[in-house]
């Protein structure tokens, strides 16, 4: 909006807070701000009774709000807009699809330390006098918890008081006698990294030098060594940390010199990515069917944004990745590698890192503060030319970007559904390159079937990798019909005869195992012989999984806790016995059974330790464990080259889940396993033990058969409407009463199937209907492909959404909407 500052008497700002809210809010800016006040700066404003926010100004206007008075921006953070107006159209696409606000557009959107929300703090005035007023108890106590202290955080203080109702009341007397203040202190903004440098002082001069040396060479051999050091560096500025190592100089020498004015030390901001490279870089070389398949995706992208690259497990697709990012960035555009998890995908990364340097940075949650700000400025500078990161890298300030690739594009983990925004990383990505003009490759073994449809149709370009690198031989798939082998007495323990021999050997054969099950623990699920009561978790509608190592019982979903039941709590019996098993069972038993073979469980459990994720795979990889027993981590990414045997345990665990898509999700994971073995030459096996042995689906699996298993796919999801014939919108209400959220999901599906008919299904009641004390209800609603309907309905269901949640009696009802859920 173009506004003439010279006669605008009043300008506002609407600003983007960091809040789960829907609305922007209007500020007056103060006329000193006029000119500073620019779209995607960033400002401190005052929220509520006591908080001071930083907030993203969305929009300059001259129209004041008309339903309250606007107050004062409090200052402008930015020189220049730290959010473009490209990625601000982004973040007005993610709120409008996904039915969220910009504020939880902003919260996904920006690291942490550049979002700095003040605390409010309490001090006493200076000359208070205060020993001779009439103060009651609390006053009192409020006086003597500041006494000595230079402030208080207001919520500390108010934690002390053993009633808090008349809180307000009790500061508003003090501070209206003037024995204290009230002050907002606004977090720690992002710091630079510093180094400290050094060099010989100016005041040294070239012919004091020689009587410098000598002087010192008898009296001070530390201080001589230092000294040295700089003369045979040219007096270079150094950095006085990288001196100390690598010349073993002693740090009391330096502050030596420097009280002695003979060196000078500085301060310079420096990176705190440093990446050592574990591998050296390596010429690739492709082979003729990677150059093949290089020139087709090319030759897509003439007409085509996105290509879908199918290239089976230990195809070589990296090395096509690679020449993909080098001829980009050739062109001075940035590239994004988005990866389902980072710590699953290290050694992408590494062979990434060893061709791209210090050109290339990663982003992922464990970053601290200043890192993720660090990782932020080099984007946006365009110093990072390639990025790996998981789903919230699609967010990034990418000055021009070029290419985006997703690998494991099938991956459900692109999907945020704990809170909002709610969005698909994926299709977020694809909406993003086509506003920038920028490319996408969809890399899978297993794509999703929504992607092998748009290939199918020619949306999108399709290119095929169907050969192992150095010609490996696919593993060999078999079928293992443990409800025969329980009739036939084929089994030892949890293990079928076959599996147990193929295990018994692994020494003999000098190979490797793993062991896939999708639960932790040790038994899912504990239940009395006598009556089949189950131990359940009091918070949630779901058993409680037994951990044998703590002796205790623990809910998956809430946290909840309880020591080992040795006694039905219904009937009394002792008799507990054992449902199901977990991780931690398969270990132990393998270990009784085979005890010359060292088994590590590798799990969410086993793994919470600093350094123990990349432990136990270095541990793996130098052969040192023969079996890896896991959950779905141990499916994904990993090359181990000596791991000849894959097993899924319980197969039947998967196809029974009550999802549209667990079929997909089952076939996917296990040829994602088959994958993980037989990568060094010699074929590997893979065995999935099961009681459906005739399924269609592990018939597809073990047949390689992904078109037929694919075509079926698609023709039942046409007949019921799902993606990607259709789209979905889940509506979630959750109350800690069961009339309440029943009563509530009952009146808004009435409400609605008058308008949206046979598209509204449900409520339903979950397979976990109660989870932190709070019962669930969904609805699914199904619509078509038609973006102008969709939107339409969008905007209906929002009208109703508010209509809902302004009758009194849902005020405490949670309401979710995600959209293209699953």
């Amino acid at each position: 909006m173009n506004l003439n500052f010279e006669n605008n008497e009043a300008l506002y700002a609407e600003v983007i807070l960091p809040l789960p809210i829907k609305k922007v809010f209007t500020y007056r800016l103060p006329s000193e701000f006029f000119e500073l006040a620019m779209e995607g700066k960033r400002v401190f404003v005052p929220f509520g009774a006591r908080k001071v926010y930083t907030g993203i100004i969305y929009k300059i206007t001259d129209q004041a709000p008309k339903t309250y008075e606007a107050i004062n921006i409090i200052s402008i953070i930015d020189n220049n807009p730290l959010i473009s107006s490209r990625q601000m159209k982004f973040w007005e696409w993610i709120a409008e699809y996904y039915m969220c606000g910009l504020g939880d557009v902003m919260l996904a959107a920006l690291p942490n330390g550049l979002r700095i929300a003040s605390e409010s703090f309490i001090c006493l005035q200076p000359n208070a006098e205060y020993e001779n007023l009439d103060l009651d108890d609390r006053e009192i106590l409020i006086i003597n918890l500041l006494k000595g202290k230079e402030k208080l955080k207001i919520a500390d203080i108010e934690n002390q008081l053993k009633s808090k109702s008349s809180f307000v009341k009790i500061i508003k007397s003090l501070f209206d006698r003037d024995l204290i203040s009230l002050f907002e202190d606004i977090g720690t903004e992002y710091k630079a990294k510093k180094e400290t440098v050094v060099k010989l002082s100016a005041e040294i001069k070239e012919e004091d030098i020689s009587e410098l040396l000598k002087s010192l060479e008898k009296k001070a051999k530390s201080q001589f060594e230092v000294v040295m050091c700089l003369i045979a560096l040219q007096n270079k500025p150094t950095i006085k940390s990288a001196l100390i190592k690598q010349y073993q100089l002693k740090s009391t020498a330096f502050k030596a010199l420097k009280d002695k004015g003979i060196i000078e030390e500085t301060e310079q901001n420096t990176s705190r990515f440093n990446y050592e490279l574990n591998n050296p870089k390596k010429a690739l070389i492709l082979s003729s069917i990677q150059q093949n398949a290089l020139l087709e995706i090319e030759n897509h992208f003439k007409t085509k944004d996105i290509v879908l690259f199918q290239g089976v497990t230990a195809s070589g697709k990296t090395i096509v990745y690679i020449e993909l990012i080098k001829k980009t960035i050739a062109f001075g555009s940035s590239v994004l590698v988005m990866v389902p998890e980072i710590a699953l995908t290290e050694q992408l990364i590494n062979m990434l890192q060893a061709e791209f340097g210090s050109t290339l940075m990663l982003t992922h949650s464990r970053f601290n503060f200043n890192e993720k700000v660090e990782i932020w400025n080099n984007i946006q500078t365009g110093a990072a030319k390639v990025l790996v990161g998981s789903r919230s890298s699609v967010f990034m300030p990418f000055p021009k970007l070029g290419l985006i690739i997703i690998d494991e594009e099938h991956e459900n983990t692109f999907k945020q559904s704990e809170k909002a925004p709610r969005y698909n990383a994926k299709d977020a990505a694809i909406f993003l390159a086509r506003k920038e003009g920028a490319k996408v490759l969809l890399g899978s073994a297993t794509p999703s079937i929504e992607s092998y449809y748009n290939a199918q149709i020619g949306k999108y370009g399709w290119v095929h990798l169907n050969e192992k690198h150095n010609n490996i031989q696919p593993s060999k798939i078999e079928i293992l019909d443990i409800k025969e082998a329980e009739r036939t007495k084929q089994m030892n323990g949890i293990f079928s005869d076959v599996l147990f021999t193929e295990l018994k050997n692994l020494r003999e054969n000098k190979s490797q195992a793993i062991l896939f099950q999708n639960r932790k623990g040790y038994v899912p699920i504990l239940e009395c012989s006598v009556c089949s009561w189950v131990c359940k978790c009091i918070n949630c509608d779901i058993s409680l999984t037994y951990y044998k190592y703590s002796n205790n019982l623990r809910c998956h979903y809430c946290g909840y806790q309880h020591e080992n039941f040795i006694k039905c709590q219904a009937c009394g019996n002792n008799s507990m016995s054992m449902q199901g098993f977990g991780t931690e069972r398969i270990t132990e038993e393998l270990q009784l059974l085979l005890p010359k073979l060292v088994v590590q469980r590798f799990d969410q459990d086993s793994t919470q330790k600093k350094h123990s994720f990349k432990n136990i795979i270095q541990e793996f990889e130098a052969q040192r464990i023969d079996v890896l027993v896991g959950t779905q981590i141990v499916v994904k990414g990993f090359d181990f080259q000596n791991v000849k045997i894959a097993a899924v345990l319980n197969a039947d665990q998967l196809l029974n889940i009550p999802d549209f898509r667990s079929h997909e999700r089952t076939f996917q994971l296990l040829i994602q396993l088959a994958g993980r073995v037989g990568r060094s030459g010699e074929q590997g096996v893979l065995y999935i033990q099961t009681k459906q042995a005739t399924h269609p689906v592990l018939a597809a699996i073990q047949n390689y058969d992904l078109k037929s298993f694919y075509e079926s796919q698609l023709q039942e999801r046409e007949t019921f409407g799902y993606p990607p014939f259709g789209r979905l919108i889940k509506i979630t209400f959750k109350h800690k009463t069961q009339e309440m959220v029943n009563d509530a999901a009952a009146k808004y599906a009435q409400y609605i199937k008058k308008d949206l008919g046979n598209q509204v299904l449900g409520p339903e009641v979950p397979h976990v209907s109660k989870i932190r004390n709070l019962y669930i209800r969904n609805i699914l609603i199904k619509t078509s492909l038609d973006n102008t309907k969709n939107i339409k309905i969008k905007k209906y269901l929002e009208n109703m959404n508010d209509f809902l949640v302004q009758k009194e009696q849902y005020k405490a009802l949670f309401f979710i909407v995600d959209v293209d859920c699953g």
